[in-house]
Parts: structure tokens; sequence; C-alpha cells
């Protein structure tokens, strides 16, 4: 066979329920970890840097774990592609002429050098809590949704189908 009329398929050989819980789970923490250091600061509170340390690693783990899934997905997804500018302070991919493109970023409010991953180790929680720590927050529950690690169900349309033409389909699909 040659290279034309081959086909890639991709087969899965991890227990996707434990990696799927693992990333959902890694996602919640930084959530917790982003509220806990907001409202320690808006109290006016100290926080240690030990509590620095654990949120930033919360964080920075949770996008860790999806970042090779968004580069893999994002030259075909607009939000991707969004969301991976504001994490690397741009995004820059091959499109389908081979044209190389860049996705500058874009932030709604404070600009951050090389990102929000950069901006993340580079800012002392300790000190502050940056205003764009709850964009890259929502951006990390907001790439687990899109990914499927986060949906706990499925949404349902209701058909216009007569009920013979329902049974038939109802067929095909199980």
């Amino acid at each position: 066979m040659s290279d034309s009329q081959t086909t890639k398929t991709w087969e899965g050989y991890s227990d996707y329920q434990s990696v799927s819980n693992s990333i959902a789970r890694s996602i919640d923490n930084a959530i917790e970890a982003y509220t806990l250091i907001e409202s320690i600061h808006n109290e006016n509170a100290r926080i240690s840097s030990t509590q620095a340390a654990k949120a930033r690693s919360k964080i920075k783990l949770a996008a860790l774990k999806i970042v090779p899934e968004l580069r893999e997905d994002a030259p075909t997804n607009e939000l991707y592609q969004e969301i991976l500018a504001r994490w690397n302070g741009g995004y820059t991919y091959t499109g389908k002429d081979d044209d190389t493109l860049h996705i500058p970023p874009s932030y709604s409010g404070d600009d951050v050098d090389g990102g929000y991953l950069q901006g993340l180790s580079n800012t002392r929680l300790v000190d502050n809590c940056p205003r764009w720590l709850e964009q890259f927050v929502i951006d990390i529950r907001t790439a687990g949704w899109e990914l499927g690690y986060l949906k706990a169900g499925r949404n349902n349309t209701e058909s216009n189908l007569e009920p013979a033409e329902e049974d038939a389909r109802a067929m095909f699909e199980n």
C-alpha cells in the first residue's frame, strides 16, 4: 500500500476514566488554588511562600496536562488557538497551504510578557494576585470542558422525525 492509500487511525490504550478524572481533579485544584490566593490578597492577609508555591504548582500542572491536546487540535480550532496564544504570548502554526500563520494573544486587561505560563513563573504570588490569573484559570477550565474532561452529560435535541423514522434511526444508532 502506498502512503496515499493508507489511513491513519488512533487507538487508545490508556484508561480514559482515570486520565479524565486526573485532569478534572487538577483543573478543580487549580481553580481552588487561584480562589484561595485571590481571597487571601483581597483580605490583606499574609500568604506564606509555601501556600504561593503550592498554588502556582497546581495551576501550572493543570495547564500543562492539557497543552499537548490543545496543540494537537489547535490548527483546526480557533478557540484552542486563542487559548494557546494567551498562554504562550502567541501561537504559530502551519496552515493548509503550508503558510505559517501567527495568532497574537488577546488579553482582556493586563498584558502578560510571554503569556500566562511565563507570567505565572515570573509572578510572586506572595506579593500579589495578578488580574490576568483569573482569565488563565478560566482558560484552563474552558479547555478542560471543550476537550471533554469536564462534561458529565450530553446535549439532546428534539427530533422532528415521525415515530417510524425515529424508530429506524434508533436501530442504526444502537
